[in-house]
C-alpha cells in the first residue's frame, strides 16, 4: 500500500498520477486486470467529504499494463479544488464492494492557480 505523500498537483492544470504495485512474497507485478472495479477518493480536510472521485469504470483510472494503475483528472475537475492537503484513498475489488483490497492511503498537496 501507498502510504508516503503524493507529488504536489496544481488546481489549474491535468493531475496524474502512475502508481506500480509488486507482490510482497515475489516481487511479481499485481495483474489488476482482474479487478474491475478500481476507486480513488479525495477528501476535504475540513469537512472531511469526497470532493472528487476517480474510477476505472468511467475511465478515469486505467491499467495498462500489470502491476501499473494510472489515475488521470482535467482541468475541469482540478478546478473545483481550493488550496490545501487532501486525503487520498485507492482500493480496489472484483464482486463484493465491502470486500476491498485497500491500494493507497496518502495525502495531497495542491497547489492553487496563480491568478487567484
Amino acid at each position: 500500500m501507498i502510504r508516503d505523500p503524493l507529488r504536489p498537483a496544481p488546481n489549474f492544470g491535468v493531475w496524474e498520477v502512475i502508481c506500480e504495485y509488486n507482490d510482497v512474497e515475489d516481487n511479481s507485478m499485481i495483474d489488476f486486470s482482474t479487478y474491475p472495479n478500481i476507486l480513488v477518493e479525495i477528501e476535504d480536510p475540513f469537512t472531511r467529504a469526497i470532493v472528487m472521485s476517480l474510477n476505472k469504470t468511467r475511465g478515469d483510472v486505467t491499467t495498462p499494463a500489470p502491476g501499473i494503475i494510472i489515475w488521470r483528472a482535467g482541468h475541469g475537475r482540478m478546478s473545483g479544488l481550493r488550496w490545501g492537503t487532501y486525503h487520498v484513498r485507492m482500493s480496489a475489488w472484483q464482486d463484493d464492494p465491502d470486500d476491498r483490497l485497500p491500494l493507497m492511503d496518502s495525502s495531497v498537496s495542491i497547489i492553487g492557480d496563480r491568478h487567484q
